[in-house]
Formats: structure tokens, sequence, C-alpha cells
């Protein structure tokens, strides 16, 4: 259930990004998807995570790109302390799954097929976890809890030109928010920080209203001489007469 709650948020977020970025003319959409490693300092991570984002960016500017995007990311804790009556079997792990708005920033040096560059980018983040279970040997949700943190990014990645509109590229992040208590779910209040690796994809629209000039007209080719007119053949005999009875 929250595998696809979290593809309903991200595919929600792909699309508002797609019609923000269509709305300006210096935009540009950008995609990425790749693994989460969760850390905490309260409930260890089991397993490998996943992360998606998209985001609309302004590039006005060639060494500098700012914007605003939408990231998911998916995950597993171990729990252990969970306290459950008798008739209750919980799962090994809790599912967390969490949806972050960020104001972001790029900048790197000014290049066009291969772009460098440093991230940064802060907001909000909504986290719900799950405990999942059976009761009385039916599968359902033993206890959920969704908490609101500030989060923070930083990193690094980079972008190679494959086309006219497009590019692709790696992005490493490190992440940050602020404690959240979740309840019985959590011996204490925890970060919800990580690293994420992902491969992206970058979408360069052409300008609205921006239309190619329209291409020169062949020129054309002068008309051919017209060669002069032979006189005709009544007037040259007379000329020969003429010439003759002369001589």
């Amino acid at each position: 259930m929250l595998q696809v709650r979290a593809i309903w948020i991200a595919t929600t977020g792909l699309v508002c990004c797609t019609a923000v970025s269509h709305a300006a003319d210096t935009a540009s959409v950008r995609l990425a998807a790749g693994n989460f490693a969760a850390r905490s300092d309260v409930l260890r991570a089991s397993g490998g995570g996943w992360f998606m984002a998209c985001g609309a960016a302004s590039h006005r500017h060639p060494a500098l790109e700012w914007g605003g995007e939408f990231a998911a990311q998916f995950a597993h804790y171990d729990t252990l302390h969970y306290v459950v009556g008798r008739f209750i079997r919980p799962a090994s792990h809790l599912m967390r799954v969490s949806g972050a708005l960020l104001g972001s920033v790029r900048a790197g040096p000014p290049s066009t097929a291969v772009w460098p560059y440093v991230y940064g980018g802060a907001g909000l983040m909504l986290t719900s976890l799950e405990f999942s279970g059976s009761t009385f040997g039916f599968p359902g949700t033993i206890d959920r809890e969704r908490r609101v943190s500030v989060c923070g990014a930083l990193g690094a990645g980079i972008d190679l030109r494959a086309g006219e509109h497009w590019a692709i590229g790696a992005e490493v992040r490190r992440w940050w928010t602020t404690h959240a208590e979740f309840g019985p779910l959590t011996p204490r209040s925890m970060d919800l920080g990580g690293v994420t690796a992902a491969v992206t994809f970058r979408l360069m629209p052409k300008p609205r209203g921006v239309r190619k000039p329209p291409a020169p007209e062949p020129a054309s080719a002068p008309a051919p001489a017209t060669p002069p007119s032979a006189p005709p053949a009544d007037e040259s005999r007379e000329r020969h007469a003429a010439a003759a009875s002369r001589s």
C-alpha cells in the first residue's frame, strides 16, 4: 500500500513539475531515480531503499540554475522494541515513505557539453512510518504515524549534453532533517536523513513563442540571353546584290 502511495505521489509531482516547466521560456525539467540509504541514530535501516525526484529549474545564467523539486524516498527500518498484544504478530521492520518539497540551487562552471555542479536544497518533508503485521492471522497495519520535518540536502553531480534538448548525468546527495517523534514506533525522536545516489535526466523543451526563421528562398537563375535574330532572307539577298553592283 505504501509503495502504491509513493508512486502516486511521485507521478503527481512529475505532472506538476512538467506543467511548471512549460510555463517559462528558460525552464527545464529534471528527473532523477536511484538508491536511498537511510541513516538514523535511533533505528537501523534494513536493506536498500529507493529515491525519485522531479523538478523544474531556470537556467538564465550559464553558471547557475535554481528552481523547485519534489522528492520521494522509500526505506525499511528494523524494529524490535514494539510491544504488542497476545494475538497480534508484528512484522520485523517499519516501512517508511517520505515526500519532500524543496527549493534547490545548482552552480558550476559555464559549459555546454559537460557541466559539473554542486547542489544545495532545503524545504519540508512529510514522512509516514507504518508498522505492519497480522491480527488473528489477517494481514494489516498495526500502527501508522506521520510527521512533518524541515529537511536539507547538499551534494554534487554532472550533466552530459546528449542532444539539443536533453542531457543525462548522475547526482549524489547527503540529506539531513530535524528530529521527529513518531510516538510508540520509535523509542525517541529520530533524524530521517540519508544518502541518495541517482541517475538524472534533464529535458530542455523548446521555448514557447520562439519560431525558427523561415529558410531563405533559393535565388532564381538569370534568364538566358536572347541571341540576336537573323535578318530576313530577302533583305540578305538585297544586301549581297548591292555589294556586288558596287564592286
